[in-house]
Formats: structure tokens, sequence, C-alpha cells
């Protein structure tokens, strides 16, 4: 790199022919900060109260492509705040008894943040953990804030383990309450649940609003064992969806007409409603070959006149309304925006071209994927994908095609049924994270063609290190080695990103021979980036993996940890 006169550097490679003949070529980039930095979010896990035998472990998750410098500190003890003061790693972990919080029946303030590597530091997150005087299970509510939309299901967690104390080792109790926020429906009565799970089905909680929500955990026979924790639930606004029907762009015959409809168009904040109370307002216009934009003209001369803001969601051009198209370059690009109160307009553009011989009207839609403001559909790598096709030309040869090329009449790659009206791209295809592919679908009459086009993105996976599996208390080294029921182990998937599809979830499992036997365990996915496991003995391989919110998949990653059975070998491994 060669620095530049100002923060940054300039950087380069060179690519030549492996027989050395011709020479080089370079192409430089200059890297530098960016105009707007935006400083990492941290959210703390934990539990907000332990007695005194045990050990205490809080977490700070943070979202970055990079590794975080993390700063602790205690606001109310200066026991534990000189504890505190030489960490700078995720986790905060002091030891059964926690000698660093010695007094009882005393809620300690523990505040973290986060720094990257351009020295942009995080706002503080904070939790509030009590030393009880009295053996008390330990816990903590995973995720500690969920942000979800209103369509999603929200699930949450309760992360217990029993007292180090000499205690009676009894069943749990869990009861859920709702703290603030919007009541929840009575009659679905989902804090009812006796579980450690809480789940609230999608379409229950209110867009745009916070909930609060708290776990407490007892022992069956000793109610005054007993803890409590909260939780936040921030819904999101979704923003509307603007969709124009007949796939990414059309094709249409001067003579013929067009018939344009935004009746997909919704706001998912109101889930399947039938009303949305959604106005509609048409526009159109080409770009001529200075790249100016120039609204659309009708054979006339005349400006093209279309609705504004109205409830109607099609709109009709009878035939010899528009010039044929100059050239297949120069289509007209014919917009809707979809507005409502209280939200930010939507626009969706279909690019129309118009031609003069008399052609079939084709459209495609797509059962798969998620419609994007350009107009393309986004997939995922391993997804079944399902695209119709229609044509208004009785008895006309149709037909289907993908660029870049996809063998079509390989069985294990695609299907095309119902008469060629239907393609199915299966998994077999092979579709490559982070390409574009054009699919086209051709209805021939009477020699006279006409097409539609569908465009699928496919998304890339999450990004990040490879996830690994520590002895929990093994501080900046990852020991991998501990014994059955003293050790537990944490599964960490740190610094996974994804540039479009946040937030991550991940999903976390164990196998191994156990007693002679081949035993396979596997998690449900979740929200935190971590999980704490208490594994048997033996050597165990650790499995993880994360998808985005969209649910693009990364590859498995596998860990190796050995687990000694409680009294072999007579010592503790280090």
């Amino acid at each position: 790199g060669v620095p530049l006169a100002g923060p940054g550097v300039r950087v380069g490679g060179g690519v030549r022919s492996k027989n050395g003949i011709s020479a080089g070529s370079w192409a430089w980039a200059a890297i530098g900060r960016p105009a707007l930095v935006m400083a990492p979010e941290v959210h703390v896990k934990g539990p907000t109260s332990i007695d005194a035998c045990s050990s205490l472990e809080v977490e700070a998750i943070a979202s970055s492509p990079r590794p975080l410098t993390f700063q602790w500190r205690c606001d109310n003890d200066d026991s534990l705040n000189q504890a505190l003061l030489g960490l700078s790693g995720p986790s905060l972990y002091l030891g059964p008894g926690t000698i660093e919080m010695p007094e009882l029946d005393k809620t300690y303030s523990i505040s973290v943040t986060a720094t990257d590597f351009l020295g942009t530091r995080s706002r503080a997150a904070s939790i509030a953990v009590r030393k009880t005087p009295f053996a008390a299970p330990s816990f903590s509510l995973t995720p500690p804030i969920l942000s979800l939309y209103r369509d999603e299901v929200a699930r949450v967690r309760v992360e217990a383990s029993f007292s180090r104390c000499p205690t009676e080792r009894d069943a749990m109790e869990f009861e859920w309450r709702q703290v603030s926020g919007p009541p929840l429906p009575e009659d679905l009565d989902v804090l009812a649940t006796p579980l450690s799970q809480l789940v609230i089905p999608a379409g229950v909680l209110q867009a745009g609003e916070e909930y609060v929500l708290a776990a407490r955990v007892a022992m069956s026979k000793d109610a005054a064992e007993t803890s409590e924790s909260t939780m936040r639930l921030v819904v999101k606004r979704r923003a509307l969806v603007a969709s124009i029907a007949g796939g990414s762009s059309l094709q249409v015959s001067s003579a013929s007409g067009l018939s344009l409809d935004a009746a997909s168009s919704t706001d998912p904040d109101e889930g399947g409603a039938s009303s949305q109370g959604l106005l509609y307002t048409w526009s159109c216009h080409t770009v001529g070959s200075t790249v100016m934009r120039s609204s659309c003209r009708d054979t006339q001369g005349l400006l093209l006149q279309l609705p504004a803001a109205i409830a109607a969601s099609k709109v009709q051009l009878p035939g010899g309304t528009l010039p044929v198209s100059p050239d297949a370059a120069s289509p007209y690009y014919f917009s809707v925006t979809v507005s409502k109160p209280s939200k930010t307009p939507s626009t969706f553009t279909m690019p129309v071209l118009v031609v003069g011989e008399a052609i079939p009207s084709a459209t495609i839609t797509s059962e798969s994927g998620q419609l994007q403001a350009d107009g393309s559909f986004k997939v995922n790598a391993d997804e079944r994908v399902v695209l119709h096709g229609t044509c208004d030309a009785a008895g006309g040869r149709l037909a289907w095609s993908v660029d870049p090329h996809l063998d079509l009449t390989d069985v294990s790659k695609a299907k095309i049924v119902d008469s060629n009206r239907t393609l199915v791209l299966l998994v077999g295809a092979s579709l490559v994270p982070g390409s574009v592919y054009h699919v086209s679908f051709l209805c021939e009459h009477l020699g006279a063609v006409g097409s539609a086009r569908a465009v699928l993105t496919i998304s890339m996976p999450p990004q990040g290190r490879a996830c690994e599996a520590c002895r929990v208390g093994s501080g900046d080294e990852c020991i991998k080695a501990g014994v059955a029921i003293l050790d537990t182990f944490k599964v960490s998937c740190m610094n996974w990103v994804h540039s479009e599809d946040m937030p991550l979830q991940f999903q976390f499992g164990y196998s191994g021979t156990f007693d002679g036997e081949f035993q396979e365990v596997m998690f449900d996915w979740n929200l935190s980036p971590t999980l704490t496991l208490l594994l048997p003995s033996g050597a165990v391989t650790v499995h993880s993996r994360v998808r985005s919110s969209f649910g693009a998949l990364s590859e498995w990653m596998h860990d190796e940890v050995v687990v000694e059975s409680l009294g072999t070998g007579g010592r503790r491994l280090l």
C-alpha cells in the first residue's frame, strides 16, 4: 500500500499472463476513513441476580466484521471496578463465590462499551446484578433485546442454572409476565406457559411499539429461592412495498394497449387485511441518449396523463396510445408510488418495451423470493424457485431460458411443468450466491414472439470468522478440555455480519459417542451468537452455523473438545 496525503492508503494489485510474456495490468483504489462513521452497537446478556456460591458470566453482544475492544467497569463498587479494568474481551467471568463482589444483598451496576478499529466507541450498555444473601437459581433471558417485525415470531428463552450452594436441587418453575407495552391479546394467553421458552406468534405484536417482559424462576419446594429478569421486545415498522405484476420487465404491441396492475402492493404491518388504505400515483418517463429523463408522450405528442393519489390499483392505456420504442434499449419506465398517512411512500418501476408488430402478451410471476425495489426477486442459493408464465395467445409455443446459462433439460436442476407454463429451479441448480440470473419466458404465435423477464438476485450468506468452543473461565486462552459436571463450555460465533439482512440467527449442536452409542443433539435457531453447554464425557464435536434474516445459510462449522469423566485421573484439567 502507498500512504495518501490524508488519512488512508492506496492499494493495488497486478495481473499478468502465466507465461510472463504480456505486461502486467494494475488497478488501484484509495481506502480511507468513511465519511459517515457508525459507532458499534452493544447489548449485554447475563443474570440479574446471583447468590453467594455462584459464578457470574456477562456477555457483550455486538455485530461487527472486525474484532472490537471492550471496556468494562462497575459504577458503584470500587473493588469490582478494579477487577474489571484489565478486561478487553466480550465476556466477563467471575469464578464461583464472586469474591470480586464482596457485599451481599447489593446490586452491582456493570457497564461495557466497545471500540472499533477506527477508534469509534459505542454507547455504554449496562446490567444490574444483585448478589443475594440466600441460595437462588441463576438465569438470564436470551436475547436480552429482541428487535423484530410484526410478521415474525418472537422467541425468548430462559438460560438457568442451579445454585452452587449446598441445597437440595429441585425442579424449576417458570412464570412470565408483561411489565409494559400494549396489552397482549387475552384470548391467546401466551404468557401462561409454564415452560422456559416463550413463543409469541406472528401478527400479535403491534408495529412501532416496545414491550418489556419478565420471567421469574423459582424452585418448586422453596418459593423463596427465586430470581426475576426482564427483556425488551422492539417491534419495527416495515416500509410500504410497491409492486407491478408481470415480472421485471414487459414487452407489448403498440396496437394491443397496456394494462398495469399494482394490486400486489402492500403494507406489511397490516398483515393479510383486504383493505390497507393505500393510494396509488402513476408516472412514466423515458431516458434519452443524453441520459436525461423526459416525461412520456402519446402518439399525438401530448404528455401522457396518468392517475394520481387514487384508491384504484390498475391503469389501462388503449391500443395506439404509446409510440413504438425507438430501440430495444429504450423502453418506457412506468412507476407506481404507493402512499399512506404516517408512512414513507414506496415506488416501483416497470420497464415496458413497445414494439410495432403484433405480438402475444407474456408475463412472469414468482412464487419464490422477495420482490426488490429494482424489480428483481431475491432468493437464496439453496431455495426451490418457482416461476409462472402467462401468454394471451392460445396455442402459442412457450419456452424458458436462463442467463447465465442453466441446462433446463437437466432434471436434477430444473423442471418445466404445466404445459411449459411453470419453471421450477431445484436446489440442484446450484445458483451462485451474489450472482444475478435473467430468466426469460417466450411465447411464439404465428411467427410473432412476445416475452417477459424476471431477474433473480442470489443472496449472499453471512460472513465471519469460524465459530469455536472454549471452556468457560478460560480467560483470553481458548481451552478445549474440561471435566464433566464441573465444567461448562461456551460456543461462540463472533464478528458475523451480513450487508443487508440483519439480525443474524445462530444454530448450535454437538455429537459424539457417549456410553458406547453415537448421539447427536441439535438446538433451535436463536439470536444469540453464543451458547453455554454442559457436555457429556468423551470426545465431543461441536457444530455451528449462521443464517441471515432472509435465510441465507453459512456452511456448517465444527470444533472439537475433550471432556473427561468426573474423577478420571483425579485432577482437574487446566
